[in-house]
C-alpha cells in the first residue's frame, strides 16, 4: 500500500519513459494473442491484440510515446483512451518483472 505522498507507478510513466521486455521471460504469438512465460516466477500471462502490439514494439527499448503513435495508427481508439490502456499494460508488464524500465538517458 502507498501513502497519498507517494505517486502511482503510473504517474511516474511518461511518454519519454524507455521500456523494453525482460530477459527473464519467454514468450509466443499465437494468431494475434501473446502468451509469455516468466522465467523468474514460472507462471503464464496472456496478452489480447492490442496488449500483444505493445509487446511486439518493446522487444527493444523505445519511448512509450513511440508505442502510442503505432497504437494510434493501427487501432480506432482516442489518445486519452489509448494512453491509458498502454500505461496500464506497460504498468502490469513492469510490476511482473516482464519488462524493465530504462534510466532516462538525460540523468
Amino acid at each position: 500500500m502507498t501513502d497519498a505522498s507517494t505517486p502511482a507507478p503510473s504517474r511516474l510513466l511518461t511518454r519519454a519513459t524507455r521500456v523494453v521486455q525482460s530477459s527473464e521471460q519467454v514468450s509466443a504469438d499465437l494468431e494475434g494473442e501473446t502468451v509469455i512465460l516468466s522465467t523468474s516466477e514460472g507462471a503464464y500471462y496472456g496478452l489480447n491484440r492490442v496488449g500483444s502490439r505493445i509487446w511486439g514494439r518493446i522487444e527493444f527499448p523505445v519511448p512509450l510515446g513511440e508505442v502510442l503513435s503505432t497504437i494510434l495508427d493501427e487501432f480506432e481508439v482516442d489518445e486519452s483512451k489509448a494512453w491509458d490502456d498502454l500505461v496500464s499494460v506497460v504498468s502490469d508488464l513492469l510490476a511482473r518483472r516482464l519488462a524493465v524500465r530504462l534510466p532516462d538517458p538525460t540523468s
